[in-house]
C-alpha cells in the first residue's frame, strides 16, 4: 500500500510537512507527499491520487523536477536538475523537454531555444 502525508504549501513554494496523517494515495486530492517503491518521492498537489498542479519529484538518483504536473506527468513550466550538474529550465510535455527552454551542461555551456520530444530542435 502506498502512503502519503499532507504538507503545507506557500504561495509557490513547499514549506514542509504539517501533519503525519496517512491515506491511501489513490484517494488523495490536495497537497501531499508520496514515496514510490523505487525510492523516488513526490511532494505536491494531487487530484484523485494523481500528481496534478505544482510539485517536486525527486528520483532515487538525485535528479529533481520542480514544476507543473498534469495527468501524473511533468506538463507545463518546470525545472529539472541532474546529479552531474546539468539542468533544464523551460516547458515540458508528457515528462519530456518540449517547447522553449534553456539547457545547461555540467561544463556551464548553455543552449537556449526549442526542444521537441526531449531533444534539441535547431
Amino acid at each position: 500500500m502506498k502512503t502519503i502525508r499532507f504538507v503545507s504549501f506557500g504561495v509557490m513554494a513547499l514549506t514542509g510537512v504539517s501533519a503525519a496523517r496517512r491515506l491511501q494515495a489513490s484517494k488523495l486530492t490536495g497537497p501531499g507527499e508520496k514515496t514510490f517503491d523505487d525510492g523516488s518521492k513526490y511532494v505536491g498537489s494531487f487530484v484523485d491520487g494523481i500528481r496534478s498542479g505544482k510539485g517536486v519529484y525527486t528520483w532515487r538518483s538525485g535528479a529533481k523536477y520542480i514544476g507543473e504536473f498534469e495527468e501524473d506527468r511533468a506538463n507545463g513550466d518546470g525545472e529539472k536538475f541532474w546529479p552531474d550538474g546539468s539542468s533544464y529550465v523551460g516547458e515540458f510535455v508528457d515528462g519530456k523537454k518540449h517547447g522553449e527552454g534553456e539547457y545547461t551542461w555540467p561544463s556551464g555551456a548553455k543552449y537556449f531555444g526549442e526542444f521537441k520530444d526531449g531533444k534539441l530542435e535547431g
